[in-house]
């Protein structure tokens, strides 16, 4: 729980800091953070999903 918050603190601080490098990460990592939600989240409900779209979203190392 402690990690989550510390990155939590990472993404915020990039986001209020005055770089204009430190905005761009910020706001890169919260858009990579929301489009692995909505890749893995019909997953996560249980929708229904082909063989090769759940195939797609299983890691190697899960199977």
């Amino acid at each position: 729980m402690e990690k989550l918050f510390q990155q939590t603190l990472i993404i915020e601080q990039c986001l209020i800091g005055h770089s204009l490098l430190n905005r761009r990460v910020g706001i890169f990592l919260l858009l990579l953070i929301s489009l692995a939600f909505m890749y893995w989240l019909p997953m996560y409900l249980g929708l229904p999903l082909s063989s090769k779209g759940f195939a797609m979203r299983m890691l190697p190392n899960w199977i």
